[in-house]
């Protein structure tokens, strides 16, 4: 069994200590009797999300090229709770109504609000206040931080709890590792190589265990799964930073116009060539340096910080971005996800997949519209309902109308996992069952919810009056009915 706080260690340990093993694992939260499919299902999807936490510093994002990072944070008071220990809380356990938010601007900063707000449990007030102008601070320290948020509220006030809403790392071209450096300190080049290890074991027990992940690795990274790394070119950036890649490819043809001059070898070469230009500007008067771009403490090379780019050393230049790009930079992270593979099932097994099959293996079926035929020939009725009932009719129809964030949350609800397995819903065992719920005789059933049993995939709808309340039923309980297993 494991505690829903701090999920990511325990599921370290777990496959530290079991991974390796041919039994099936099966998990269990503490203080929830629900056991089986479900909650296993939930744990790889719940871990899988831990593993793309900002915090940890281990994907690009947009933001890398950001000097600062933006971090929402919320002042969090509520009598009716005493400790609040998870810090993925957006909202009271038990209230709605009693946060108030502010922005923080640091890492740094950020970290050190726990210490600086130390709760007190005996506090009785409550904070209602939007500080949205602290946007702007970029700058801010936490102690001049502190200091304007004491300005606002009072002393006892501002002994509230402090709870962090944590950010996750997205990409559209799926995750891609953030580049080591050389001199970068061994400390967090172990602690980032120790999670791709980790990675590495999640993603071979799911696969031998059947189970599915939500973790959008580029396409890349797969390549280096199945030793393909040598196969990988400038052609793949794109798969990394589109935006990068074309400013790449703008300088490949700049690069193109000199290597054609130089060829061509007539008089006034030289000339022709310092005269090459990109969106109007020389590459001498960018100000650019031998940097990775977005990465400022990352040099191309020796003295690349103090080394300008120029048009005689325009090739060297996109090379090195290249080759720090998709080898040098992360080459210690996924060389370390594949040993953690390998450690738990063998690589060979998957040799013969193409990076978008295995896509498909670890994290199943891609969004695709679900048709009423569809769902009609994939799923089951009993226990009350049937193909014909009018309430089956109606929920088809309305699962058919939905786009993929409410695909996902329909699925996570049902069968504890975003994703379904290769096939679709054909394939999902075992399949997707509705069964009439019983609701009490003197109450309307529109007032319940619909509920699930994750285990065999069990959908408990109740008879609902009309299709928009079905509806609305539907997706709150795919939004409220998540993160507990509390039948078994």
């Amino acid at each position: 069994s494991v505690k829903r706080e701090n999920l990511l260690p325990q599921a370290e340990k777990l496959m530290a200590d079991h991974g390796h093993t041919r039994s099936l694992l099966e998990v269990q939260y503490e203080g929830e009797v629900g056991t089986g499919l479900g909650p296993t299902l939930e744990f790889y999807t719940l871990v899988s999300h831990e593993m793309q936490r900002s915090d940890l510093g281990l994907w690009r994002s947009d933001e890398n090229s950001n000097s600062v990072v933006f971090l929402f944070l919320f002042l969090c008071f509520c009598d009716k709770v005493n400790v609040i220990n998870n810090l993925n809380v957006t909202k009271c356990y038990f209230c709605r109504s009693c946060f108030s938010d502010f922005w923080l601007t640091k890492n740094k900063a950020a970290n050190m609000l726990p210490d600086a707000q130390p709760y007190d449990p005996y506090t009785t007030y409550e904070i209602y206040m939007t500080l949205h102008f602290i946007r702007s601070m970029e700058q801010t320290s936490a102690k001049k931080m502190l200091k304007k948020l004491a300005e606002i509220v009072e002393e006892e006030q501002f002994n509230a709890p402090v709870a962090m809403e944590t950010s996750f790392v997205h990409s559209p071209v799926g995750l891609y590792p953030l580049p080591i450096g050389r001199t970068s300190k061994l400390g967090p080049i172990a602690k980032a190589c120790s999670k791709f290890r980790f990675l590495g074991r999640l993603f071979a027990k799911a696969v031998m265990d059947g189970r599915l992940l939500d973790v959008p690795l580029s396409m890349i990274c797969y390549k280096w799964l199945v030793n393909q790394e040598n196969s990988i070119t400038w052609l793949d950036l794109e798969q990394v930073d589109p935006g990068m890649s074309l400013t790449f490819n703008k300088l490949k043809r700049l690069l193109h116009q000199r290597l054609l001059i130089e060829q061509d070898g007539t008089d006034g070469a030289q000339e022709r060539i310092n005269a090459i230009t990109m969106d109007g500007c020389r590459l001498e008067d960018l100000g650019l340096d031998f940097l990775l771009p977005g990465f400022p403490n990352i040099e191309l090379m020796k003295f690349g910080a103090k080394t300008s780019l120029t048009i005689e050393n325009l090739d060297k230049y996109l090379s090195l971005i290249a080759h720090w790009t998709l080898n040098e930079g992360v080459r210690q992270q996924l060389d370390a996800m594949r040993d953690g593979f390998q450690s738990v099932f063998p690589l060979q097994a998957i040799d013969y997949f193409y990076p978008e099959e295995l896509d498909q293996l670890f994290c199943g079926a891609r969004y695709q519209p679900w048709s009423e035929r569809e769902l009609t020939d994939s799923c089951r009725t009993d226990h009350g309902y049937s193909h014909e009932s009018e309430a089956v009719k109606t929920l088809f129809r309305v699962l058919s109308q939905y786009d993929a964030a409410e695909q996902r949350a329909f699925l996570q609800f049902v069968t504890g996992s975003p994703h379904l397995p290769v096939g679709g819903l054909r394939a999902l065992h075992p399949p997707l069952t509705v069964v009439r719920k019983t609701c009490d005789e003197n109450t309307s059933s529109d007032s319940y919810l619909p509920s699930v049993m994750t285990c065999v995939n069990y959908l408990k709808l109740p008879e609902y009056s009309n299709e928009n309340v079905m509806r609305e039923r539907l997706h709150k309980a795919a939004q409220e009915g998540q993160k507990s297993f509390l039948l078994s």
